[in-house]
């Protein structure tokens, strides 16, 4: 993923993303252009980006907000 290097964006997209400054046009296109070309480097991104997606499953998440309900009770 290409992403934003400001705000929340980079916690967002996870640290394995590719992470651009948005006011520079040359950074976004360096970042498009690698994931383009380089098939070795999209596959890891790719493998990396569904791995760091597993920590938002709906379950994960209930789980750790119950455990957050239980300390505060």
């Amino acid at each position: 993923m290409i992403t934003s290097n400001i705000s929340s964006l980079p916690e967002a997209g996870g640290l394995d993303s590719c992470l651009v400054d948005p006011t520079q046009p040359e950074q976004i296109a360096e970042g498009i252009q690698k994931i383009l070309s380089d098939a070795s480097f999209r596959k890891i991104m790719v493998g990396k980006g569904f791995d760091y997606a597993q920590q938002f499953k709906g379950e994960l998440l209930t789980e750790q907000l119950m455990d957050l309900y239980e300390t505060l009770m």
